[in-house]
């Protein structure tokens, strides 16, 4: 089960956000096929488990992106 944002370390939580703008750059430079697992953990710096900790699915990081996106 992936981790709630709520209940991070601080540097849990900017691994997630390296994670979540690693996804969102892939993303936009070419679509929903380009946000591979892997291309995201290379991309932020982080083991392809460190993504599984935080999202549970590509769907669900993809649409925490867009949360963060919409935010900003």
């Amino acid at each position: 089960m992936a981790a709630p944002a709520d209940v991070l370390t601080k540097s849990q939580a900017a691994r997630r956000q390296r994670v979540l703008v690693a996804a969102l750059q892939l993303g936009a430079d070419g679509g929903y096929d380009a946000v591979q697992m892997r291309d995201v953990a290379a991309t932020a710096g982080v083991a392809l488990g460190t993504i599984y900790r935080y999202f549970s699915s590509k769907d669900h990081l993809l649409a925490e992106a867009m949360v963060e996106w919409t935010r900003d």
